[in-house]
């Protein structure tokens, strides 16, 4: 049982005023650090931790060329990493507010009382409070009671401190820069600051502050560490808003395994029990929560105090924990987000190895296919013109070519702003058998596309060999996961071909002959491991789809998801669609099933459906129809969803996840149709999700049991993991993968018994481009 802090039995019209009181509890400069920049190796300092950019007032669009990577040994000493490290310097010993005690008086532990460890006592909101002391400046048996103290206690507070004054609790007036080559950057972490709450005295705070690096003695850092670990692995509950900023501070600093060194810390995050009480409006900043999530319960007006912001956090997190065990949400917060924390943490720091030269060279490719191709677009033009302008591509396809009299009885479509011929990819598409130039601008958009964010985007974000995205956890309503600075979920699987004709001309892919010249780019293959090590990918087949046959129990879905001959669901989904056998089923028919199936999950509506089978809406709609006549579960199931949203106003995912829908009972049609694909979208889409991130823990856990075998995880892809593996442990991972993700999904006391499989499809490569299947 979680217990709620205390202190809130205090009148809540106190807190101000007790608030403001405590404003003399810390140093005028309450971030006072020692700029003696001769202690710190500057070539040591590396911008990856601490201010990594993740909510919105600490983001940046690129990160600052970085150079330094060091390499932190995990259980095994053969294994590489890519953990940037950082050094910071240290607190001033007179910020504590205390004294060291001389080495020939030291004190006898069992005399030694709260105030002689941790200083003067003073009261917040009620609560007994002590200045911050911090932890370099303690005294070996201080260090002892202090360990005693954090074994006796009932709760702990915390937060980092930043550079610039501000800490995770109180943003700073200006968003939050990177560190370069200066000490004196703003928004560099250089602290931990914890709030210890004793059992024994439920009202008794004690504030200890750890440095970030600088520690300067040797045997300071290894105590330091063993304490903050002490901590950080005890069974007291821990709060932290964004904790996974947090533990990537503290991995990185601490030189700790970003692996297996804290899959065992477990943090409260009230950000995270935010977010899932209202996954489409999640919170940003602890004040923005504030003013949300309790408002006008606490008093967000409070002094610029790290203490008083502390104890609000406690406050907070236990009204939070009481919402979410009333929404029976907490389960889903403590065995599934919670220990998806420190997973996350571990993955930023880890990074993935990028060979850079590799990402130019495909650049310089694209370049000069692009010219190519802007040149042949001024041919058929009959003159230059900027390509990338709609203003002139308007000009030049519909005043110039008149295009949009050569199509009658086809409603092109119009901008929102002042009604102009659109220019889209829809109305392109549309225009392609009319002229050459509409189909030349498309391949000159997906070019430029890929060189600009697949090529020249992610070189930006390459530092060391390494690219260290963010993990965002609470971004997308669906409870997927999202990366990040950069996002490299989103980097093409299939292979870009390149094809010109005799003359040099470019010659779009479906109308290449098997004899035109082609030069494949494998816009993944950049990316590859060390030397002894190989990717190894597990990815679910196809697992929405099986979902929505669990969830529709749709006879014709579960008959062919449990028959074990299927080999291509795509393709005896046609066949029991479209009443074909096997054999007759072809490439167009079985992709039209498949982007049909999809449209149904993802709430794609009519219109969309048609620009991607490049059809009419009236035969989209028309297919449509013919498969829900089919699959009478699947309509039954959608008209389900749709009911119990527009009842409750709410739809829930297998483990009780949840999402308000507010156009579900919208008058517009087309709003209201919107939320109803929404609504079922996301009780498959998040069902998904969940099952995928238990998959990551459950895989993590039995990964750190067997300590002996190595294997770190990389990137998560909605439904697909990559790890990094020894190449004298694939076959053991290979198993255990197998073993976990195949087994049945269980959250806590919740066992989810689907009615189809969950086969794991397992690859493997030196680069992440070529990946080879494993049987």
């Amino acid at each position: 049982m979680v217990h709620t802090n205390t202190a809130s039995e205090c009148p809540k019209e106190m807190i101000a005023l007790k608030m403001a009181q405590t404003e003399k509890l810390l140093p005028g400069n309450q971030n006072s650090v020692s700029m003696d920049s001769s202690s710190v190796d500057m070539k040591q300092l590396s911008t990856h931790a601490g201010s990594k950019g993740r909510t919105q007032h600490r983001q940046t669009s690129k990160p600052s060329k970085r150079e330094n990577i060091c390499s932190i040994g995990s259980s095994s000493s053969d294994a590489p990493t890519a953990v940037k490290k950082r050094v910071v310097p240290t607190f001033h010993r007179k910020a504590s507010g205390l004294k060291e005690k001389t080495k020939n008086k030291p004190e006898k532990l069992s005399q030694m009382s709260i105030e002689q460890v941790m200083g003067t006592t003073h009261r917040v909101s009620g609560a007994l409070v002590q200045a911050a002391k911090t932890v370099t400046s303690m005294s070996p048996s201080e260090l002892a009671k202090l360990q005693e103290i954090i074994s006796e206690s009932s709760e702990m507070l915390m937060m980092l401190t930043y550079t610039d004054g501000s800490t995770q609790l109180r943003e700073p007036n200006e968003p939050r820069k990177r560190a370069s080559a200066s000490l004196h950057e703003e928004g560099v972490a250089n602290s931990v600051l914890v709030a210890i709450q004793r059992k024994a005295a439920k009202k008794e705070y004690m504030f200890v502050s750890f440095p970030l690096a600088g520690l300067g003695k040797e045997n300071a850092s290894e105590a330091t560490r063993n304490v903050l670990l002490e901590i950080l692995q005890s069974s007291t509950r821990k709060v932290c808003f964004d904790a996974q900023e947090l533990m990537h501070a503290i991995i990185i600093n601490y030189s700790l395994d970003p692996q297996s060194g804290c899959n065992k810390w477990v943090i409260m995050d009230p950000k995270i029990a935010c977010w899932l009480l209202d996954p489409d409006n999640p919170p940003v900043t602890f004040s923005g929560m504030l003013k949300t999530f309790v408002t006008g319960k606490y008093n967000d007006q409070a002094p610029n105090n790290h203490l008083t912001h502390l104890e609000l956090l406690g406050l907070v997190m236990g009204d939070l924990t009481n919402k979410l065990q009333r929404k029976n949400l907490w389960e889903l917060f403590i065995n599934l987000e919670v220990p998806l924390i420190p997973i996350l943490a571990g993955m930023e720091v880890q990074g993935i190895q990028v060979n850079q030269k590799m990402l130019i060279s495909y650049s310089n490719i694209l370049k000069d296919e692009i010219k190519d191709v802007e040149k042949q677009c001024y041919k058929e033009a009959g003159h230059p013109f900027q390509i990338t302008s709609h203003i002139q591509l308007r000009q030049v396809l519909f005043v110039e070519l008149k295009l949009d009299e050569q199509c009658p009885g086809q409603k092109l479509a119009r901008t929102n702003v002042q009604n102009l011929k659109s220019t889209s990819e829809t109305v392109l598409h549309k225009l392609i058998d009319l002229h050459p130039l509409p189909e030349l601008v498309l391949t000159h958009r997906q070019l430029v596309k890929l060189k600009s964010t697949y090529l020249d985007g992610l070189s930006d974000y390459v530092s060391g060999g390494y690219i260290h995205t963010s993990w965002d956890q609470t971004s997308a309503a669906s409870g997927r996961l999202q990366s990040s600075n950069p996002n490299i979920q989103n980097i093409p699987k299939q292979p870009l071909q390149l094809h010109k004709d005799a003359n040099g001309s470019v010659v779009n892919e479906t109308t290449a002959s098997s004899t035109t010249p082609a030069t494949t780019l494998w816009m993944r293959e950049p990316f590859y491991s060390h030397d002894g090590w190989s990717f190894f990918a597990a990815d679910f087949q196809s697992i929405e789809l099986r979902i929505l046959a669990h969830l529709s129990q749709d006879a014709v879905l579960l008959k062919v998801f449990n028959d074990a001959g299927s080999t291509d669901i795509f393709v005896q989904l046609t066949c029991e669609w479209l009443g074909l056998n096997l054999d007759d089923v072809k490439t167009a028919d079985r992709e039209r099933t498949k982007r049909i199936v999809y449209s149904v999950i993802y709430g794609v509506g009519a219109e969309r459906l048609a620009e991607t089978l490049n059809d009419t809406k009236e035969n989209a709609k028309a297919f449509t129809k013919s498969f829900l006549v089919k699959f009478k579960g699947v309509n039954t199931f959608a008209q389900r969803c749709i009911s119990e949203c527009q009842r409750h106003g709410h739809v829930k995912t297998i483990f009780h996840r949840h999402r308000l829908i507010s156009n579900i009972s919208s008058q517009n049609f087309h709003v209201r149709s919107h939320a109803e694909r929404q609504a079922v979208n996301f009780v498959i889409q998040g069902s998904a999700a969940d099952i995928c991130k238990l998959a990551m823990i459950h895989i993590m856990k039995v990964l750190s049991e067997k300590n002996t075998v190595r294997a770190r995880l990389l990137v998560q892809i909605h439904d697909e993991l990559l790890f990094e593996v020894h190449d004298e442990d694939i076959n053991e991972v290979k198993g255990i993968l197998k073993t976990v993700m195949e087994s049945t999904p269980t959250l806590g006391e919740s066992i989810c018994q689907l009615k189809v499989p969950l086969p794991v499809s397992l690859s493997y490569g030196k680069t992440w481009g070529h990946l080879k299947q494993m049987v």
